[in-house]
């Protein structure tokens, strides 16, 4: 899925616990079990991520490049 590609881009990322910081995209069994607001949050703390990390630039670049139908809209 494109979200992981993006948490790929991510600088930093490292092992905290049995997790992930900053947490893994909510996608494969997390996608089925998380809400479209827990999808935007999760989302937008991976672009706060990049904004502190100096690669906001590149992560908007990568969103711009993504088709319509890469593109989760809520409801759906």
């Amino acid at each position: 899925m494109k979200w992981q590609e993006l948490h790929e881009l991510l600088p930093d990322r490292h092992r905290r616990g049995f997790g992930w910081e900053p947490p893994v995209p909510l996608i494969l069994g997390g996608w089925w079990y998380s809400n479209d607001r827990e999808k935007r949050d999760r989302l937008e703390l991976h672009l706060r991520w990049a904004a502190d990390h100096g690669v906001l630039l590149s992560i908007t670049n990568f969103l711009n490049s993504l088709k319509e139908e890469d593109w989760h809209h809520e409801d759906q």
